[in-house]
């Protein structure tokens, strides 16, 4: 499936995929390199980041070898990165199946360059009901650390007026 094929998707992942996306690749600049977590095989991602005009070094890191990621590990910890290795970083659909979170974001912390960011689409409650697996916007402050929030968006309402996805830009804390 293809970026501008999201007629059948969340409000969230519209959101993401037609207003932020596009405005993280402008901040990019060419040999940035990006690290987009948890291979999505229905999305294809790397048009984005690697066309004539932008020039990134694109990768992708998933635990499933068949998904065929550039990097096969956990974002949990992998001594394959390198400390201050990438301008970008994203998960979307990844903070639910994470195990050791406190793990994942120091992780980030440590991958990112000095001037990096990460995106990050946490599932809300009101899509995933489950309290170690969601998030309510104001618990996200501290289920992120050491990464600080710069921007923070929350998305939709579901029947029980809470949000079903919050999405934040993250930078690394020195």
């Amino acid at each position: 499936m293809k970026i501008g094929d999201i007629a059948g998707t969340s409000e969230g992942r519209k959101w993401l995929h037609t207003e932020l996306f596009p405005r993280l690749v402008t901040r990019l600049e060419e040999g940035d390199s990006v690290l987009f977590v948890g291979t999505d095989s229905s999305w294809d991602y790397k048009p984005l980041f690697f066309n004539p005009s932008l020039l990134c070094d694109f990768k992708t890191m998933d635990k499933n070898p068949n998904l065929l990621p550039d990097i096969v590990g956990s974002i949990e910890g992998c001594d394959e990165l390198e400390d201050d290795s990438f301008n970008l970083v994203i998960l979307i659909g990844v903070y639910e199946f994470v195990e050791r979170k406190e793990a994942m974001f120091a992780e980030i912390n440590r991958i990112l360059k000095p001037e990096g960011v990460a995106l990050i689409s946490l599932p809300g409650r009101g899509y995933y009901p489950s309290p170690n697996n969601s998030v309510e916007p104001w618990e996200v402050f501290d289920r992120i650390k050491p990464l600080l929030v710069k921007e923070l968006y929350i998305i939709g309402e579901s029947k029980e007026k809470r949000p079903t996805s919050v999405n934040l830009i993250a930078q690394k804390c020195r």
